[in-house]
């Protein structure tokens, strides 16, 4: 994933709120990552690099178009990119205190500080 440079970094503790979404909550305030995936899904260009880091653990990453599919098992709709359950990821990672989320996607290009487009948190990013 290359284009660290132009994306949205959060870190902080995975909490699944009673909405049904998923934020990720620090000390600087709270950022909802169910609010983003939305705009992204909504939009016209579905294409996303997302990538899910515990303090060094890389848990998820992916590039491709952010698809919502329903679950035949659980019944469930979640967010899927090329057949990769982010949802699941999310899910099971609810609760943890040190996830890094760094989201690129050309949609959220402009939104100002809403999603903080453009700003490099974390020590995890790679440019180039």
């Amino acid at each position: 994933m290359a284009k660290y440079k132009n994306s949205i970094t959060h870190s902080g503790r995975l909490v699944y709120n009673q909405d049904a979404n998923y934020e990720l909550q620090s000390p600087t305030g709270i950022v909802n990552i169910s609010e983003i995936l939305d705009r992204i899904h909504t939009s016209s260009n579905k294409y996303i690099e997302i990538k899910i880091m515990n303090c060094c653990k890389l848990i998820f990453e992916e590039k491709g178009n952010l698809m919502k599919y329903k679950s035949y098992d659980a019944g469930v709709v979640d967010y899927h990119i090329n057949g990769n359950c982010l949802g699941d990821v999310l899910f099971f990672n609810t609760g943890e205190n040190f996830l890094d989320i760094a989201i690129f996607a050309e949609t959220l290009n402009g939104t100002g500080d809403k999603y903080s487009y453009g700003k490099q948190q974390t020590t995890n990013q790679v440019i180039g």
